[in-house]
């Protein structure tokens, strides 16, 4: 905008702005003409009625991914000394004019401006910009295809060096069941792997079957596992095929065991002693040799004194083993009724996985907090594992197997910064899905 000197118009006569341009090379634009005005006395009827202030309106334009674009229009061809401001939160002050330019705004906050026609009216307003931006690297969350740490310097997808953007950490051109990435990652003469052919090497067997490696599992096995296809490792266990390991508290004390044991041991003995007698006794009636009476003056032949069969220890080994095997029976019973207590709280409709949200409020020491993550998922498996989805199961799985590998090993040796990184990316998207 500029101020055009009327003071040696002529009132009643209509005049017009002609506007050209000229660039640095000296060439000139076309001319372009103004609607004109028409100079009048300030007591003019139509200015003395106008008492309505002109309308202003703040018009964003958000098609970009980085930052928010608000342009201040008015209705009025008489709009005076518009001027804006803007701030991060409520209470924004109108500090600058406004001369058409374009306000930025890369992160969410407030847009106020005010304006003043030529009769006086005056007329301000307010309004707030959204820049929804969850994870904090400065690209809105509909662009955003990345799980990003603040700060990090990402592209217009909102992407580091080191991470993948979502629709391409499944994009699989060939659909042999093998992410391109993956492929890509791998593919070399001693290991072929054409993310656009399902059959790199052409032997009729698809990338997925094969077992370039000679480990016993295949490339899809593999690739669920996080392992190399191409290098030949100790044998890995699917997550879903490892035996349980967690150890269920025994709800009785040593103290009550024992007394339940030497009761039952009295009880056992006790009851053998009777059979024992009773069966002695028709042994001898009925088996024991017979008793000539006595007479008078004549003399009677002593007799053998009946002897009590020698004790069977095979028996009291049976009714030992037997009790054991009550005892266990009735502690693997009481497990199973805590099994069903503990783990009936966490399923796959479980809002968050437990343990392990922890380790996900800081962006620092990836690797302390990695180690830690896979060892506290070791020690709370039984209780986090039934609950896992499908699309969770390899993660956890590859949280299993670094923590078996760092019993001897330095937790760099197995994995990299980067590596632990994309792990805690990961970990971010699948907790963010489970909300």
């Amino acid at each position: 905008p500029f101020d055009v000197d009327v003071s040696q118009l002529i009132e009643g006569h209509k005049y017009v702005l002609v506007v050209n341009t000229r660039d640095a090379a000296g060439n000139v634009g076309q001319a372009f003409e103004s609607d004109g005005f028409i100079v009048s006395q300030e007591e003019f009827l139509g200015c003395v009625i106008d008492e309505e202030a002109p309308e202003l309106r703040a018009v964003v334009n958000d098609s970009s991914c980085t930052g928010s674009l608000v342009e201040i229009t008015c209705d009025s061809a008489d709009c005076l000394d518009v001027r804006v401001g803007k701030s991060a939160g409520t209470g924004c002050n109108v500090t600058q004019r406004y001369n058409g330019q374009k306000v930025r705004f890369d992160a969410a906050g407030y847009i106020c401006f005010s304006a003043t026609d030529a009769a006086g009216n005056n007329v301000s307003g307010e309004r707030q910009i959204t820049f929804q931006d969850d994870d904090g690297d400065g690209v809105k969350n509909s662009c955003d295809e990345c799980d990003t740490d603040a700060l990090e310097i990402v592209d217009s997808q909102g992407c580091s060096n080191s991470d993948i953007p979502r629709g391409e950490e499944t994009a699989d051109e060939d659909k042999d069941a093998l992410p391109d990435r993956w492929e890509n990652l791998y593919n070399s003469l001693e290991c072929p792997l054409d993310s656009k052919k399902p059959d790199s090497d052409g032997n009729g067997v698809t990338d997925n079957l094969e077992d370039y490696d000679d480990d016993g599992f295949t490339n899809y096995d593999e690739y669920l596992a996080d392992t190399n296809p191409c290098v030949k490792d100790e044998p890995f266990v699917p997550a879903d095929e490892q035996p349980d390991t967690f150890e269920f508290p025994d709800s009785t004390t040593p103290e009550d065991e024992e007394v339940d044991v030497v009761a039952w041991v009295f009880l056992v003995l006790g009851f053998l002693f009777v059979l024992g007698g009773i069966g002695y006794l028709v042994w001898f009636y009925k088996k024991g040799p017979s008793v000539t009476p006595r007479s008078v003056g004549v003399s009677r032949p002593s007799l053998p004194r009946p002897t009590q069969p020698p004790a069977q220890p095979g028996i009291i080994n049976s009714w030992k083993q037997k009790f054991s095997a009550f005892k266990t029976k009735r502690a693997a019973k009481t497990k199973a009724s805590q099994r069903a207590k503990l783990f009936g709280e966490f399923s796959q409709e479980s809002s968050k996985i437990p343990h392990v949200g922890k380790f996900m409020g800081t962006t620092k020491n990836h690797l302390p907090r990695l180690q830690k993550m896979a060892d506290t998922y070791v020690e709370h498996k039984d209780e986090i594992k039934p609950g896992l989805r499908k699309e969770e199961k390899s993660l956890f799985a590859k949280l299993e197997n670094i923590s078996k590998k760092t019993k001897d090993k330095q937790i760099h040796d197995v994995v990299d910064k980067d590596e632990a990184k994309d792990i805690f990316a990961k970990l971010r998207k699948l907790s963010k899905d489970r909300k």
